[in-house]
């Protein structure tokens, strides 16, 4: 049991990782988006997995 939750755990804090990256890498087109638009997007979304999104 041990093994699966380190499993996962290492997947999800690597989906992470891998989501702060793209952001940090690709600031000046992040920057570029207006917060709005982001929590309306947000606001939207029908499911609660709100962990990815596409701009």
């Amino acid at each position: 049991m041990n093994i699966i939750k380190s499993r996962l755990h290492n997947q999800i804090g690597n989906k992470w990782l891998n989501n702060c990256l793209v952001t940090y890498i690709e600031r000046e087109i992040f920057n570029q988006v207006d917060n709005e638009t982001i929590i309306q997007h947000f606001q939207n979304m029908k499911n609660k997995k709100r962990s990815t999104f596409k701009i």
